[in-house]
């Protein structure tokens, strides 16, 4: 079970890192090596900044589309 989540983005000038971290906590069910400490999982995203600007306009066209109505 997944109880906390955090989302961090981090700019550059020459790619976006996007951090995803998890933690999983053990309820005493024997599927943890260690119970009672919380497991992290950390995915790291790198995008090239000119991949970011493309879906980050694809995604304001979007927004102005659906406010038009359609």
């Amino acid at each position: 079970m997944i109880n906390k989540a955090m989302l961090t983005i981090r700019f550059n000038s020459s790619y976006v890192l996007i951090i995803i971290t998890t933690f999983r906590q053990d309820f005493g069910m024997g599927e943890s090596t260690s119970p009672g400490c919380p497991v992290k999982h950390t995915i790291q995203l790198f995008l090239l900044k000119c991949v970011y600007n493309l879906l980050k306009t694809g995604y304001n066209i979007l927004n102005k589309t659906a406010d038009k109505g359609g």
